[in-house]
């Protein structure tokens, strides 16, 4: 019986340790976990003026919760920005509005992290406004 008992207890520490130790790793933050991968899905390679254009994006490591920015370069310069949430996956629409965009520019989109700037991607073909 006390060898049963001892058993009892050895078991019963060692349990107590495992949940200690599991339950004692903090819960990686952003920067520590695996780095965020963000992927622009394909842009149409035209854009024609007062249109609506659905840009789209994915990111397997992010959550949900995770706001992220769009910006529309053209010629080399900003010249539409917006923020979206769930940078997980997600959609965000862009009126393509002659108080930026102007026929034969060429432009670009880019994503990022609101929290994270560095985390980013950029459309790897151009877009011409038509």
């Amino acid at each position: 019986m006390a060898s049963a008992n001892r058993t009892l207890t050895l078991f019963a520490v060692l349990i107590a340790l495992l949940v200690t130790l599991a339950v004692s790793k903090p819960i990686p933050e952003l920067d520590e976990r695996t780095p965020p991968v963000l992927t622009l899905l394909p842009q149409p390679s035209t854009w024609d003026l007062q249109t609506t254009q659905t840009t789209a994006w994915s990111c397997p490591q992010c959550s949900t919760s995770e706001l992220v920015k769009l910006v529309v370069i053209c010629n080399k310069n900003s010249v539409y920005t917006t923020t979206a949430t769930n940078a997980f996956s997600g959609q965000a629409n862009i009126q393509v509005d002659p108080s930026w965009a102007v026929k034969g520019y060429t432009c670009f989109i880019q994503i990022s992290l609101v929290n994270a700037p560095s985390i980013s991607a950029t459309s790897s073909s151009a877009i011409t406004i038509n």
